[in-house]
């Protein structure tokens, strides 16, 4: 999706908000053996946020006024964040995980 942004037009940096430990591709397939509550503790707010501030905060000096977001399940609860504290113009999102309903949608 990235390339396909910036093939677009748009100028689009994905972040690494995972800090280099995604969930592996046939983890949560048949015969997986994955633990995923492990690795959500490891990937919480503490760890996952502050990616996106840094390079939120480079592009900010680098004259960047608006910013737009999109995410994806995981990274839907970041864009949601995102949006909730003013950081973003434009927040797009699709399955987005790690929701409190109804107190996340009542804050809007």
């Amino acid at each position: 999706m990235v390339d396909d942004f910036a093939t677009n037009g748009f100028k689009t940096i994905g972040i690494d908000y995972l800090n280099s430990d995604p969930v592996p591709a046939d983890a949560l397939g048949p015969g997986g053996n994955f633990d995923l509550q492990t690795w959500s503790t490891a990937h919480g707010p503490v760890q996952t946020r502050p990616p996106l501030d840094k390079v939120i905060t480079a592009l900010k000096e680098e004259g960047v006024t608006t910013l737009a977001a999109v995410g994806y399940c995981f990274g839907g609860r970041y864009v949601f964040d995102l949006a909730f504290d003013n950081v973003i113009k434009v927040a797009a999102v699709a399955h987005p995980s790690l929701l409190q309903v109804p107190e996340d949608i009542e804050v809007c």
